[in-house]
């Protein structure tokens, strides 16, 4: 009796390599595309084989056996393996280097930087070393330049501000009383239990540019001039948000340092919870001949279309005391002479300046942005509750799922793989949709035509992409095949400080959501985590577990 006889029928692990594509490469053309991409899905079926067969056995190196005869089991396991190969490495992920994918906002290119840091800065142990201590970390020293500072100068060419901002009055759209009194009178939110803050104020605009900086936010509409601040000051710092490929270029957000501000401030806590997430598309079920098709708009730069209140500008002050004559010439500081019922060629004296619009960094932001937002909608027959999702409460029953996360509008619907669009959920999520867009233009502010997603069946809602046809949700596949080669790099280095190990696995908790099970995986570098937190930037050997 053969050896496969023997085994059950049942018989999983472990489980056998997938053979390789030995063709050998022709020089150029369609059929040397072909042959590199099928190797590259064996590959990573391979990688996924070797992973599974080192956790089955306790995570342990073992052998794994060469291909051959399979249980019916293991070849169930396989197809599945092939098939989620074939789908990760999907077009947008074999078109680039693996290091320009998933560039987003930076966080995974800091990463590649300070991987090449601790490179840079220690010598990596020889092989037959590094077997010897597979599960005892030897500290190295601490690697220079390997920690990440993701805020960075303000350079105002390279900020995308709106054309004219603080546009929309939200209050009209926060129905519930707190909310709407807080977001008009901030003094409101006074917190004397709170612990003061005491660090120092993040302040990355160059004292050469500040005119300029000045300026500009007065062109857009965003610069408010005062007598004096609501609170401590606050500061501006930019965080990358966008790789610009033709300038060559992180394009720049910015980011209001207003932690002083936010430690006398309350936090704001609607009633109602109108949040969803990305793993709620999960709850959604397909029929054997339905698929998902989604609908997604995008609002423009939705912090800074909001005005705020004079008050609020005042808690939003970023200056120390300035010259106002020599700023005679803004809109802010003309304002404020009126509001003083000054003439135009008055003495303008001291003035500090404040942000005039939602700030990014104002802790309670996110929560005036939701509230306003969903209730527009409403009033313009979208987000009706029966199809609302939220993250902590209960997924809606029926085919249509609808749900806003501050600027990103999204509507799901469960159709029929055939005449999708004359069907009942086709034909309400459209609904749903339009009605959304209809309210962005009665405020001025249409969506963003480029981000607008039609009635897609794979696209990129909230972080999360949806594989409509497959039935399949997770995070970006070029984000997590991004993600996987700086893991696979900074494992193949064998070397990290706690500090990079802590920010890569921080990446993957969210991409992990999606499947809560392979958590359990990294507990050992959790644990080494945990041993080390006190020595953050000493770079260390990693353990055959981690």
């Amino acid at each position: 009796m053969s050896s496969l006889r023997k085994r059950s029928v049942s018989a999983l692990f472990p489980l056998p390599l997938v053979s390789e594509v030995r063709k050998r490469l022709p020089p150029n053309g369609r059929s040397r595309r072909r042959i590199a991409n099928r190797a590259a899905v064996v590959q990573l079926q391979n990688a996924m084989v070797l992973f599974l067969n080192f956790e089955a056995a306790g995570r342990r190196r073992e052998y794994s056996r060469a291909v051959g005869p399979t249980t019916p089991a293991q070849q169930r396991a396989l197809a599945g393996i092939a098939d989620a190969a074939k789908a990760m490495l999907c077009p947008e992920v074999l078109r680039g280097s693996l290091k320009t994918l998933g560039l987003g906002r930076g966080k995974i290119a800091a990463g590649w930087d300070s991987l090449a840091a601790i490179r840079h800065s220690v010598r990596l142990l020889e092989t037959d070393t590094a077997h010897r201590q597979y599960r005892v970390s030897v500290p190295l020293g601490v690697a220079a330049g390997a920690a990440a500072d993701e805020a960075v100068d303000v350079d105002i060419q390279r900020v995308k501000l709106p054309e004219q901002a603080a546009t929309v009055h939200l209050e009209r759209f926060l129905t519930e009383p707190t909310v709407r009194e807080s977001f008009l009178h901030p003094s409101t939110l006074a917190d004397t239990t709170k612990e003061p803050f005491t660090g120092r104020v993040c302040d990355r605009v160059p004292r050469a540019e500040r005119a300029a900086f000045l300026r500009a936010l007065d062109r857009a509409g965003m610069l408010a001039a005062m007598r004096a601040p609501l609170g401590k000051r606050s500061g501006f710092f930019a965080v990358r948000k966008q790789w610009d490929p033709e300038r060559r270029v992180w394009m720049l957000r910015l980011i209001l340092d207003r932690r002083a501000r936010n430690a006398e401030e309350a936090r704001v806590e609607p009633e109602e919870d109108t949040v969803p997430h990305g793993t709620c598309f999960l709850e959604m079920h397909l029929g054997p001949d339905e698929e998902l098709r989604v609908f997604a708009t995008d609002l423009p730069q939705w912090y800074y279309r909001i005005a705020v209140s004079a008050e609020r500008a005042a808690s939003n002050c970023f200056t120390t005391a300035e010259d106002g004559g020599e700023y005679r010439d803004t809109a802010a500081v003309q304002a404020l002479l009126a509001e003083e019922g000054k003439p135009d060629d008055a003495e303008v004296g001291d003035v500090v300046f404040g942000l005039a619009t939602l700030a990014m960094g104002d802790h309670n932001a996110t929560t005036y942005a939701q509230c306003g937002h969903v209730q527009l909608l409403r009033e313009a027959g979208a987000m009706p509750a029966e199809c609302m999702m939220t993250y902590r409460g209960v997924p809606p029953a029926g085919k249509v799922h609808e749900g806003v996360v501050i600027d990103d509008h999204a509507v799901a619907a469960a159709v029929p793989r055939r005449g999708w669009k004359r069907s009942a959920a086709g034909q309400r999520a459209r609904e749903l949709h339009e009605a959304g867009r209809r309210a962005y233009e009665a405020i001025g502010v249409p969506d963003v035509a480029a981000k607008r997603q039609d009635g897609l069946r794979t696209a990129v809602v909230w972080g999360c992409e949806l594989q409509g046809s497959r039935g399949r949700a997770g995070g970006p596949r070029t984000r997590r095949a991004a993600l996987a080669a700086l893991t696979l790099a900074l494992c193949s280095s064998r070397v990290s400080t706690p500090e990079l190990l802590g920010r890569v696995l921080g990446l993957w908790t969210d991409l992990l959501l999606y499947r809560r099970v392979v958590y359990a995986v990294l507990s050992a570098a959790y644990q080494f985590l945990h041993r080390y937190r006190d020595e953050p930037q000493t770079a260390r050997t990693l353990t055959g577990p981690v």
